[in-house]
């Protein structure tokens, strides 16, 4: 760096601006510090938030922002002497005085200027502000009457105007060395002060001649990109420095429910999407069940596609006042924590706190302000003194679950309107769950609602978790891991739903534990995750994981039962089962219950929540309270067991319940149950088998034939709409059970019903029952033929109206793929994809997927329509490529390669 001369010497022109450089930055030394500069004492605190040059106005040297948000002008003159050079400069701040178009006007001059103008009119003009006009000296008289004769107020005017001199000259740097003296409490190392004041002229030099602009963080970052040091002391730029730095420390990384390894938010954060909404309306007026489908994701505005989306880590950078809304695991909490890190980055102040704690603060009597500088600086080692809202302008507050402050909301979003009035220019970005945002408060405000995570990168997102959780920075080497454990479960479309289920998943399988094989190991396994994080509650030591696990399948029946059962109601009933299960009294029961119930919310698995003034409990992920409560019913005695089965069976939202249970060992009751209670009701009997059908399920062959006996006489009935419901189970059945149906399944392969000889078809060939190769393809054919005209009865070419509903095509797919397999044990490979091609190929029903199953097996024998075979090349060929975050790329460019190949697309 060139070195500078701290003084304004030189000729004339440089010597003028060497002062005027050197004013600027004293002024600089002054912001940095936090110190008043002293050239309005007696008016004001003139310590400065942001410094000016060349600003254009009345004073146009430098202008002066302090912290009330007042406006200073000030000229500065070297070697000033009397005449038109020094009246001119004071009769436009006098004027832009009275104007009120600034607070102050200063005219600076250094220590030669002529000693009437330092000493004789500043003291005169003083003198006219308080009102006096006698015993002037010659300046001030003629000052005074210079000011009447422009219809200007002498004493109002001069109330506000003075005349300070500034020492730094070469042979007189006092105010230099008083600079330096303050930049030795904003530097670290006392030997690089010197370099500091340059570093600040040179850069004053800079900004007078792009007419630029100092605030606290500009001038703070202007020192540490030169390699300087700030002090942890008490000057502002000290602290603003020290909180950039925290801000980026503690939110560079984030953690995953179950994980002990922190992950970069730079590199392993999944990147969200968030859509536009018009405002909280819609939230704050739906009835109590619609909010709670809108809280956990079942109901969307589909009007607004993912194209229209934007990248929620950018909110607050074009609507500087935003909500969030987000229900739960799309990740509210770490994109703020994002957001944090992006905007430190970007040398912005932030603030990142919980609502909820700011509402108890207020309670206690604590300002918001007050409130938002203690929870947000907790911490930081940054004294909340040292800071103000009014220096810098760019602060970004990150504010955390308005939903959850409940009963003080409307106490909350009041304050944050007001402070957004009475700080327009701060960022402010809220979050909250959709159910509990009630307050029309913020109505005004932009309105933004997190999207679930892309299904198609799914993939992707798990590989980036994985490189995570093992230290990587790179994805590459997890893509193939992820792909294959994604393929290897039988619930992928549980992981993908949101960051939460998906960094567990990431978690397991960093564990060196794989997402299992069906949809209720994988629950299992994240259910084991979440029962194994470390309880950090006070109370943890009284209550035992077995009671903590009854405590939850109580809380989670409830919940299943009637997810609209107010809070209180819904412990009451817990802690009086909990009280019969543990043998404990009724205060007792209900005290664990509450134990319970905050581990739970600590770890994740249950929230409450509130909506029209009531609290409801829920769980995080709905499907969670279902497996909770299946784990509870598998676990009661038997006859317990058995009685509420019979209470819940035909009710279809106790569905899911039972199909979590039947693996868990009850599916022989459930069975049971059905025969004794349920005969003659199709739906229920298709609800049934699915449990039975569920893998790992493990009935009673006795009581399994009984209720096949019931589920061959759907299928040989004349409504082919409940038959075909019951054909994806009964082939899961005819696999495991072989014994129970190879022969019902044989005997109906001959049926005039196309959809009774399709089941009975699919069911012996998964019972392994032995068939002609050949009289089973033309089967297959002539199954086809019968389904085209069934379900597209105004045209076979795919013109007309498909008949909704029927499960047969895929039935048939089914069939297809495992007479292919069989077939392949037997027949040479283009035999067998020339037969599999006549009964099957270019139907206006058969899938792509049904095309990559066979293609998989087949290779290149398999002849596949050109439109198929594109698609196919194209996604092959662009998957192996590796490129694991491209995933959605890959498929849109696949599509549109299926639309080339098809004519009267506009593409071909």
């Amino acid at each position: 760096m060139p070195e500078v001369r701290s003084t304004a010497g030189g000729a004339a022109a440089g010597g003028g601006l060497n002062f005027q450089a050197a004013v600027t930055a004293i002024a600089g030394v002054h912001l940095l510090a936090g110190q008043a500069l002293g050239w309005l004492e007696g008016l004001t605190d003139d310590t400065p938030r942001a410094v000016w040059a060349e600003s254009e106005g009345p004073g146009d040297d430098i202008r002066l922002e302090l912290r009330d948000g007042a406006v200073v002008e000030v000229q500065v003159k070297k070697g000033l002497s009397t005449g038109e050079r020094l009246w001119a400069p004071l009769l436009g701040l006098a004027e832009a005085v009275q104007a009120d178009n600034i607070a102050f006007g200063v005219l600076v001059v250094c220590p030669i200027s002529s000693a009437k103008i330092r000493r004789d009119l500043s003291r005169d003009i003083v003198r006219l502000g308080e009102g006096r006009s006698d015993g002037l000296k010659d300046l001030g008289t003629t000052f005074k009457q210079k000011l009447e004769a422009e219809g200007l107020s002498p004493s109002a005017v001069c109330a506000r105007l003075r005349i300070q001199t500034v020492h730094a000259l070469d042979a007189d740097q006092a105010d230099v060395s008083a600079a330096r003296a303050h930049l030795a409490q904003v530097c670290r190392v006392q030997t690089e002060v010197a370099k500091a004041w340059s570093r600040l002229l040179l850069n004053a030099h800079a900004i007078i001649e792009r007419r630029g602009r100092w605030d606290i963080l500009g001038a703070a970052r202007l020192l540490t990109a030169d390699g300087i040091t700030l002090a942890k002391g008490g000057s502002p730029a000290a602290a603003f420095d020290g909180l950039l730095r925290w801000t980026l420390e503690c939110n560079g990384t984030f953690t995953l429910s179950g994980a002990r390894t922190p992950l970069s938010i730079e590199t392993h954060w999944l990147p969200l999407k968030a859509e536009v909404l018009g405002s909280n309306e819609s939230f704050a007026r739906l009835a109590p069940a619609d909010a709670l489908d809108r809280y956990h994701g079942r109901v969307r505005d589909t009007r607004r596609t993912r194209d229209e989306a934007v990248d929620a880590e950018w909110t607050g950078r074009f609507y500087r006042h935003a909500v969030v809304v987000g229900g739960p695991g799309l990740g509210k909490s770490t994109l703020l924590r994002k957001m944090a890190f992006l905007y430190a980055e970007d040398g912005h102040p932030v603030l990142r706190v919980r609502l909820r704690d700011v509402a108890a603060r207020m309670q206690q009597g604590a300002s918001f302000s007050e409130s938002l500088l203690a929870l947000g600086l907790d911490g930081s080692g940054v004294a909340s003194a040292t800071l103000d809202f009014s220096q810098p302008t760019e602060w970004v507050l990150l504010c955390d679950g308005l939903d959850e402050t409940q009963a003080h909301q409307e106490m909350v979003a009041e304050a944050l309107e007001a402070f957004h009035r009475g700080h327009p220019r701060i960022r402010i970005v809220v979050t909250t769950r959709p159910i509990g945002y009630e307050t029309a408060r913020l109505s005004q405000w932009r309105h933004y609602e997190l999207l679930p995570l892309e299904d198609s990168a799914t993939s992707a997102h798990l590989a980036s978790l994985l490189a995570g959780l093992n230290g990587e920075e790179t994805d590459d080497p997890h893509f193939k891991e992820a792909s294959r454990a994604l393929e290897a479960c039988g619930a992928t479309d549980v992981v993908h739903r949101g960051p939460h289920l998906l960094g567990m998943a990431a978690v397991l399988l960093a564990n060196g534990r794989d997402l299992g094989e069906t949809r209720t190991q994988l629950y299992q396994r994240l259910y084991d995750l979440l029962e194994q994080a470390p309880n950090t509650r006070k109370d943890a030591s009284v209550v035992g994981r077995p009671v903590l696990a009854h405590a939850a399948g109580l809380m989670a029946w409830q919940v299943v039962e009637d997810p609209l059962r107010p809070l209180g109601d819904l412990l009451d009933r817990c802690a009086r089962q909990m009280a019969e299960a543990a043998g404990l009294g009724g205060l007792r029961a209900a005290e664990v219950m509450d134990q319970c119930l905050g581990h739970w919310e600590d770890v994740g698995l249950v929230e409450r929540v509130r909506h029209s003034g009531q609290d409801y409990l829920t769980f995080t992920h709905l499907t969670f309270a279902e497996y909770a409560a299946a784990r509870w019913l598998a676990r009661l005695p038997a006859a317990e067991q058995r009685a509420k089965v019979a209470e819940i069976m035909k009710e279809p939202k106790w569905a899911e319940v039972l199909a979590f249970a039947g693996p868990q060992g009850a599916a022989t009751t459930v069975a049971a149950v059905f025969l004794e209670e349920g005969q003659g009701d199709a739906e229920l009997l298709a609800r049934i088998l699915a449990v039975l059908a569920e893998p790992d399920s493990d009935v009673d062959e006795a009581v399994l034939e009984r209720v096949l006996d019931q589920a061959w006489r759907v299928v040989d009935g004349l409504d082919d709409r409940p038959a075909l419901k019951l054909g994806a189970s009964l082939a899961v059945l005819a696999e495991r059970y072989p014994a129970c149906l190879a022969s019902p399944a044989g005997a109906r392969m001959a049926s005039d019903q196309h959809w009774t000889r399709l089941i009975g078809l699919l069911c012996a060939m998964k019972a392994g029952v032995e068939l002609d190769l050949a009289e089973t393809v033309a089967g297959i054919e002539q199954l086809a033929d019968e389904l085209v005209r069934w379900l597209y009865p105004v045209s076979h070419l795919g013109g007309g109206v498909l008949h909704l509903g029927r499960q047969s095509p895929a039935l048939l797919e089914q069939l297809s793929l495992c007479w292919l397999d069989r077939a392949l044990k037997y027949w040479e490979g283009e035999k067998v994809a020339q037969a599999l091609h006549r009964s099957m190929s270019d139907r206006p029903f058969t899938s792509f997927g049904f095309y990559s199953a066979a293609r998989r097996r087949l290779g290149s024998a398999m002849i596949i329509p050109e439109a198929m075979r594109k698609m196919q090349d194209t996604n092959d060929r662009l998957l192996a490529l590796g490129s694991a975050t491209k995933l959605q790329e890959v498929q849109e460019i696949a599509l549109k390669a299926l639309l080339t190949a098809c004519p009267g697309t506009g593409y071909g």
